[in-house]
């Protein structure tokens, strides 16, 4: 069959019906499209946001349901056999800094943040790099119901081998690695 390329020669011919589960169509000053030979590509314009949410638990899918050629004003053609999700949109995560003291052998450590509701906790970098599972777990259900994380020391380990602070450098909720604080973590 015809690649997508091959059907839809102008990508501004190209429209799109995208709503967050189904719900909402979003606008289409909201993202531009790119046709390439094998895909299509869906950017987000600067300055906007796939979805508001303020006021959902996320993460909210991102439903394509249809590409069609906006230059056919009859029977246009959708290119989608069926509504797709082509992505879970969910908070960029912050960590907040903390100067409360912890033994180096506490059983418990509570990282407190926003945005951290809905992720699906994947990688926490530690300055000193401490490794998940070797030694410590977390102990917060998955995805994540509250903004802050609850990870548990497991037997034989320390947060730190001497005393001083133990930063987070960056962390992971499903949407890839996000440094917190700059480029000095906390």
């Amino acid at each position: 069959g015809a690649s997508l390329s091959e059907n839809i020669t102008n990508q501004n011919k190209i429209k799109l019906k995208l709503t967050t589960n189904g719900i909402e169509y979003l606008s289409e000053d909201v993202y531009y499209t790119t046709v390439l030979s094998d895909s299509l590509i869906i950017s987000l314009n600067p300055r906007s946001r796939w979805v508001d949410l303020s006021n959902r638990i996320p993460p909210v899918g991102l439903v394509l349901s249809s590409i069609v050629d906006s230059s056919v004003q009859e029977n246009a053609i959708n290119y989608l056999k069926e509504p797709i999700i082509i992505a879970r949109i969910i908070n960029v995560p912050n960590v907040l800094e903390s100067s409360k003291q912890i033994d180096y052998n506490e059983s418990y450590l509570y990282i407190n943040g926003t945005g951290l509701i809905g992720g699906q906790l994947t990688r926490i970098v530690f300055d000193p790099y401490l490794e998940i599972n070797k030694d410590y777990v977390i102990s917060s259900s998955i995805p994540l119901v509250n903004n802050y994380i609850k990870l548990r020391l497991l037997f034989g380990n320390y947060w730190r081998d001497s005393s001083g602070p133990l930063k987070i450098m960056a962390i992971d909720t499903g949407g890839g690695l996000v440094r917190v604080n700059g480029d000095i973590g906390k």
